[in-house]
């Protein structure tokens, strides 16, 4: 398929298609694909970006929540990344940034903006592949790269932030800790998880005891980070340093960001992985078993319904052993 414009004298090809989901859960999105393909096209055309050039366009297949498109001009690459929900953060340029200001290696942010009623990223192409790509899950832990992970995520969070949530207009969208755990989004995950008997309060620790303890040890302070959500061996490219990409912007707390992060990792099975996370993000510092525990609860239970819904079963059952494990520090 290949299309011209007038205007900028250049052509558009498309290597491929976009990538459609079989999954239930996600089917929602497959239309909103194949409309933002021409409109992608159009975006194109009108660039001065672009202007005078042949663009090839190339879909990557990985990925869910949205659409992403490497655009070669023969001279450059970008990658253009359009949310697929309408309603998703617009403010991922802004984390990026932030992270790319207290010197972590980030994809350098060339523009965002919208195309149609979606947000879009232009960001420049980093010509590698993922740590997912490049090591089988043994060799990530042989070579000790959580580690390295870890500290990266830590300096990730000296980008320091106020209030929990997304940025709207600039603003988080929680004033604390527990105006967000109360928020009915992730409340109404909760009794997905019970009803399906997920996740119980005697093997794998009480989501209510877990709440509390988050709001008795970390209380209102709006003190927070800028935090990835998705930090995970697939959202990584393997160079040297490691760079960081495709977040869920959220501003939380560290804890709660790195359990967030030790949670992916113990989906697939890798106990190893979580520990190595937790040392080489405290470098031998003390810190609080127990805060971090209840992160892990919390962040199980915005996750194992997913998984339930996409039939990742070895998943949920990896999750579960490993809550376990730390169920005694819940009393």
């Amino acid at each position: 398929m290949e299309a011209s414009s007038q205007e900028n004298r250049g052509s558009i090809t498309f290597a491929n298609e976009p990538k459609f989901t079989d999954h239930e859960a996600d089917k929602e999105f497959n239309e909103r694909r194949r409309q933002l393909a021409h409109d992608i096209q159009d975006f194109i055309a009108t660039h001065s970006l672009f202007k005078g050039k042949r663009v090839e366009v190339t879909f990557s297949h990985n990925g869910i929540s949205s659409l992403v498109s490497i655009l070669d001009t023969g001279e450059q690459k970008f990658v253009l990344k359009i949310p697929l929900k309408v309603n998703y953060s617009r403010s991922e340029a802004t984390f990026l940034r932030a992270w790319e200001r207290v010197g972590v290696h980030v994809p350098h942010v060339v523009e965002a903006g919208e195309i149609g009623e979606h947000h879009y990223l232009l960001m420049e192409y980093i010509d590698a592949l993922t740590l997912r790509e490049t090591y089988i899950p043994v060799e990530l832990v042989e070579n000790e790269t959580y580690i390295e992970m870890g500290s990266t995520l830590r300096k990730m969070h000296t980008a320091a932030a106020e209030g929990y949530g997304d940025l709207v207009d600039g603003k988080a969208e929680y004033a604390d800790i527990q105006t967000w755990l109360e928020s009915s989004q992730l409340q109404e995950k909760i009794p997905y998880v019970k009803e399906h008997a997920l996740l119980n309060d005697t093997e794998h620790g009480s989501i209510e005891r877990s709440f509390q303890i988050l709001f008795t040890k970390i209380g209102t302070t709006s003190n927070t980070v800028y935090g990835h959500s998705d930090f995970s061996v697939g959202n990584i490219f393997a160079t040297q340093p490691l760079t960081v990409f495709d977040p869920i912007p959220f501003l939380n707390h560290p804890y709660m960001d790195l359990a967030r992060s030790m949670i992916l990792a113990v989906r697939a099975g890798l106990v190893e992985a979580a520990e190595q996370l937790v040392q080489g993000y405290f470098n031998d510092e003390d810190y609080d078993p127990q805060l971090l525990q209840a992160c892990l609860v919390v962040n199980a239970y915005q996750k194992v319904g997913y998984f339930h819904m996409t039939n990742r079963l070895e998943a949920i059952k990896n999750i579960q052993t490993y809550l376990t494990q730390g169920r005694h520090l819940l009393p």
